[in-house]
């Protein structure tokens, strides 16, 4: 299905390359089709092959995992550091002045 599919990914690929419209439209045109749309279909499937990869790749070095993870380590810090100095549901920060 992928190699039936080739030209008409590659005009989708064109298109939004090109510029001749923006991705958000033409991703908004082709899920109007149904979920089945042999289009549709093929680019969920390439987008498989690349997450395949990516997972393979993710496994074999240790460099990329280390980085990954340092990333991540950011992220939850960042989340910790809010939930401390937040209060209240929605987390809001409070003004304080100096004395408080």
């Amino acid at each position: 299905m992928l190699l039936e599919q080739w030209d008409e990914i590659l005009r989708f690929v064109g298109t939004m390359k090109v510029k001749e419209t923006t991705a958000s439209d033409l991703f908004r045109c082709l899920n109007s089709y149904s979920k089945q749309h042999t289009l549709y279909r093929a680019l969920k499937t390439f987008g498989h092959i690349y997450k395949s990869l990516f997972i393979l790749l993710y496994l074999d070095d240790v460099a990329l995992r280390q980085a990954i993870e340092k990333q991540l380590n950011k992220s939850k810090s960042a989340h910790k550091f809010t939930r401390a100095i937040s209060v209240g549901n929605p987390r809001e920060l409070l003004e304080a002045d100096k004395q408080e």
